[in-house]
């Protein structure tokens, strides 16, 4: 009894499905939504080409952007006040250099001085009779005192 319900209700259900499929293939195969599908189709391929065209323009105007600001650049290098500002600034940055490479020496030399003056006291005072090396003293243990 239980097994003839399934078959029956999975019997139905399997009808049921296979009429579902067919009026879908019937639908399908009406030629008024053959022909709306046509028109989706072309109205899609219409958007994609309108899209596409539309990508090439903003990439086009934004060449010329990009070309106009590089002119644009090119004319105010070649400004006689840009010309002259720039020229300034490699002097002043050269003059700035050379006078960091000149107080840079006289450092050096100063350090050297001072460093010889120092060797030659330590000299001296080595050669002197004024000092003696100290004896270390050690420390006492507090047992020994007991």
């Amino acid at each position: 009894m239980i097994k003839e319900f399934f078959n029956n209700l999975f019997g139905k259900a399997k009808q049921v499905g296979t009429q579902i499929a067919d009026k879908a293939e019937d639908i399908m195969e009406d030629p008024k939504v053959q022909a709306a599908l046509h028109k989706a189709k072309e109205k899609a391929d219409g958007l994609i080409e309108d899209a596409k065209e539309f990508g090439h323009k903003v990439a086009d105007k934004a060449d010329d952007v990009w070309d106009q600001a590089k002119d644009k650049a090119d004319d105010i290098m070649q400004d006689p006040k840009v010309q002259n500002m720039m020229h300034s600034a490699k002097e002043t940055a050269h003059d700035l250099v050379e006078n960091a490479k000149e107080l840079g020496g006289k450092l050096a030399d100063k350090a050297e001085e001072v460093w010889d003056k120092a060797s030659d006291k330590l000299d001296d005072l080595a050669k002197s009779d004024d000092v003696k090396p100290t004896e270390e003293k050690t420390a006492e243990d507090p047992k020994d005192k007991v």
